[in-house]
Protein backbone atom coordinates (compact mmCIF):
# COMPACT_ATOMS: atom_id res chain seq x y z
CA UNK A 1 0.00 0.00 0.00
CA UNK A 2 2.88 2.32 0.78
CA UNK A 3 4.43 2.15 -2.73
CA UNK A 4 1.26 2.89 -4.77
CA UNK A 5 0.59 5.97 -2.63
CA UNK A 6 4.20 7.16 -3.12
CA UNK A 7 3.90 6.53 -6.88
CA UNK A 8 0.67 8.54 -7.11
CA UNK A 9 2.19 11.37 -5.05
CA UNK A 10 5.31 11.46 -7.25
CA UNK A 11 3.21 11.45 -10.43
CA UNK A 12 1.07 14.30 -9.07
CA UNK A 13 4.18 16.36 -8.21
CA UNK A 14 5.65 15.80 -11.68
CA UNK A 15 2.35 16.83 -13.28
CA UNK A 16 2.16 20.05 -11.23
CA UNK A 17 5.82 20.97 -11.90
CA UNK A 18 5.45 20.15 -15.61
CA UNK A 19 2.27 22.23 -15.88
CA UNK A 20 3.94 25.23 -14.30
CA UNK A 21 6.93 24.95 -16.67
CA UNK A 22 4.60 24.89 -19.69
CA UNK A 23 2.74 28.00 -18.62
CA UNK A 24 5.75 30.09 -17.61
CA UNK A 25 6.23 33.16 -19.75
CA UNK A 26 9.52 33.82 -21.43
CA UNK A 27 11.27 37.18 -21.36
CA UNK A 28 13.01 39.25 -23.99
CA UNK A 29 16.81 39.36 -23.70
CA UNK A 30 18.22 42.72 -24.74
CA UNK A 31 21.65 43.15 -26.30
CA UNK A 32 23.94 45.48 -28.17
CA UNK A 33 25.92 42.74 -29.96
CA UNK A 34 28.72 44.94 -31.30
CA UNK A 35 30.72 47.57 -29.40
CA UNK A 36 30.49 51.11 -30.80
CA UNK A 37 27.56 50.10 -33.02
CA UNK A 38 23.97 51.35 -32.58
CA UNK A 39 22.41 47.93 -33.38
CA UNK A 40 20.10 46.74 -30.59
CA UNK A 41 18.37 43.38 -30.37
CA UNK A 42 15.65 41.74 -28.32
CA UNK A 43 15.67 37.91 -28.39
CA UNK A 44 12.97 35.50 -27.32
CA UNK A 45 13.61 31.74 -26.97
CA UNK A 46 11.18 29.29 -28.50
CA UNK A 47 10.89 25.87 -30.06
CA UNK A 48 11.10 24.89 -33.72
CA UNK A 49 9.58 21.82 -35.38
CA UNK A 50 10.46 20.17 -38.66
CA UNK A 51 9.65 16.73 -39.98
CA UNK A 52 8.83 15.23 -36.56
CA UNK A 53 11.85 16.74 -34.80
CA UNK A 54 12.03 19.55 -32.25
CA UNK A 55 14.85 21.98 -31.57
CA UNK A 56 15.76 25.38 -30.21
CA UNK A 57 14.71 28.57 -31.94
CA UNK A 58 15.01 32.28 -31.24
CA UNK A 59 12.93 35.21 -32.44
CA UNK A 60 15.17 38.26 -32.70
CA UNK A 61 13.89 41.81 -33.16
CA UNK A 62 16.61 44.19 -34.30
CA UNK A 63 16.95 47.89 -34.93
CA UNK A 64 19.80 50.00 -36.14
CA UNK A 65 18.45 53.58 -36.33
CA UNK A 66 20.87 54.53 -39.10
CA UNK A 67 19.84 51.51 -41.23
CA UNK A 68 16.04 51.32 -41.17
CA UNK A 69 13.67 49.43 -41.00
CA UNK A 70 13.30 47.14 -37.99
CA UNK A 71 13.98 43.50 -38.79
CA UNK A 72 12.72 40.20 -37.43
CA UNK A 73 14.99 37.17 -37.55
CA UNK A 74 14.11 33.55 -36.94
CA UNK A 75 17.16 31.61 -35.76
CA UNK A 76 17.02 27.79 -35.70
CA UNK A 77 19.67 25.34 -34.57
CA UNK A 78 21.48 23.37 -37.28
CA UNK A 79 20.53 19.91 -35.97
CA UNK A 80 16.88 20.53 -36.83
CA UNK A 81 17.52 21.47 -40.46
CA UNK A 82 18.49 18.11 -41.95
CA UNK A 83 16.35 17.71 -45.04
CA UNK A 84 15.18 21.33 -45.17
CA UNK A 85 16.16 23.10 -48.42
CA UNK A 86 18.43 25.79 -46.95
CA UNK A 87 19.81 26.54 -50.42
CA UNK A 88 16.43 28.11 -51.35
CA UNK A 89 17.11 30.82 -48.76
CA UNK A 90 20.87 31.16 -48.40
CA UNK A 91 22.75 34.08 -49.86
CA UNK A 92 22.06 36.87 -52.33
CA UNK A 93 19.76 35.96 -55.19
CA UNK A 94 18.26 32.93 -53.41
CA UNK A 95 14.64 32.09 -54.23
CA UNK A 96 13.55 33.22 -50.76
CA UNK A 97 14.42 36.81 -51.68
CA UNK A 98 11.82 36.72 -54.46
CA UNK A 99 9.16 34.32 -53.21
CA UNK A 100 7.21 35.06 -50.00
CA UNK A 101 7.59 31.86 -47.98
CA UNK A 102 7.57 33.16 -44.38
CA UNK A 103 4.33 33.77 -42.43
CA UNK A 104 3.67 34.80 -38.84
CA UNK A 105 0.51 33.43 -37.22
CA UNK A 106 -1.25 33.59 -33.87
CA UNK A 107 -4.07 31.77 -32.09
CA UNK A 108 -6.67 34.41 -32.84
CA UNK A 109 -5.19 36.10 -35.85
CA UNK A 110 -3.61 34.53 -38.89
CA UNK A 111 -1.63 37.13 -40.69
CA UNK A 112 -2.44 36.80 -44.36
CA UNK A 113 0.78 38.41 -45.45
CA UNK A 114 3.81 36.35 -46.34
CA UNK A 115 7.30 37.85 -46.52
CA UNK A 116 10.32 37.29 -48.65
CA UNK A 117 13.40 36.50 -46.64
CA UNK A 118 17.15 36.41 -46.71
CA UNK A 119 18.91 33.50 -45.08
CA UNK A 120 22.37 32.95 -43.70
CA UNK A 121 24.34 30.77 -41.33
CA UNK A 122 25.06 32.43 -37.98
CA UNK A 123 27.51 30.40 -35.93
CA UNK A 124 25.90 26.92 -35.80
CA UNK A 125 22.36 28.13 -36.56
CA UNK A 126 20.50 29.20 -39.68
CA UNK A 127 18.65 32.50 -39.77
CA UNK A 128 15.78 33.86 -41.84
CA UNK A 129 15.32 37.64 -41.74
CA UNK A 130 12.15 39.50 -42.72
CA UNK A 131 11.26 43.20 -42.67
CA UNK A 132 7.64 43.43 -41.53
CA UNK A 133 5.76 46.71 -41.44
CA UNK A 134 5.54 48.72 -38.23
CA UNK A 135 1.83 47.87 -38.17
CA UNK A 136 2.56 44.11 -38.29
CA UNK A 137 5.13 44.39 -35.49
CA UNK A 138 2.61 46.30 -33.39
CA UNK A 139 -0.06 43.59 -34.01
CA UNK A 140 2.31 40.82 -32.95
CA UNK A 141 3.46 42.57 -29.79
CA UNK A 142 0.13 44.05 -28.68
CA UNK A 143 -2.45 41.66 -30.11
CA UNK A 144 -4.54 39.17 -28.19
CA UNK A 145 -2.20 36.30 -28.91
CA UNK A 146 0.26 35.09 -26.31
CA UNK A 147 1.77 32.61 -28.75
CA UNK A 148 2.99 33.33 -32.25
CA UNK A 149 4.17 30.85 -34.82
CA UNK A 150 6.62 31.57 -37.61
CA UNK A 151 6.09 29.27 -40.59
CA UNK A 152 8.78 28.83 -43.26
CA UNK A 153 7.32 27.04 -46.27
CA UNK A 154 9.21 25.04 -48.86
CA UNK A 155 9.08 25.64 -52.61
CA UNK A 156 7.38 22.27 -53.06
CA UNK A 157 3.99 22.83 -51.42
CA UNK A 158 3.53 19.14 -50.62
CA UNK A 159 6.63 19.22 -48.39
CA UNK A 160 6.24 20.08 -44.68
CA UNK A 161 7.09 23.59 -43.47
CA UNK A 162 9.43 24.44 -40.65
CA UNK A 163 7.53 26.03 -37.76
CA UNK A 164 8.76 27.86 -34.69
CA UNK A 165 6.58 28.82 -31.73
CA UNK A 166 7.20 31.61 -29.25
CA UNK A 167 5.34 32.50 -26.05
CA UNK A 168 5.12 36.29 -25.92
CA UNK A 169 5.81 37.98 -22.59
CA UNK A 170 2.99 40.01 -21.05
CA UNK A 171 5.30 43.00 -20.84
CA UNK A 172 6.33 44.26 -24.28
CA UNK A 173 8.30 47.25 -22.98
CA UNK A 174 11.72 45.67 -23.66
CA UNK A 175 10.85 44.74 -27.24
CA UNK A 176 9.30 48.16 -27.86
CA UNK A 177 12.42 49.82 -26.49
CA UNK A 178 14.53 48.07 -29.14
CA UNK A 179 12.33 48.56 -32.21
CA UNK A 180 10.86 52.02 -31.46
CA UNK A 181 13.65 54.03 -33.17
CA UNK A 182 13.11 52.00 -36.36
CA UNK A 183 9.31 52.13 -36.48
CA UNK A 184 8.59 55.85 -36.27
Amino acid sequence: MKYPVMFIAAALILFIVGSKADTQKTQWTLAMPYPNNPLKTASLPGEAHFHGQRGKAWLVLSCRPDALPARVTLRVERALLAGFPIEDFEGPGADGEHTPWVRVQGHTLEHGHAWTTTGAWHEQDFTWTITPTSHALHQWLHGKDDLITVVVSQAVTSKPPLTARFILPDNTHQAEQVIQPCTH
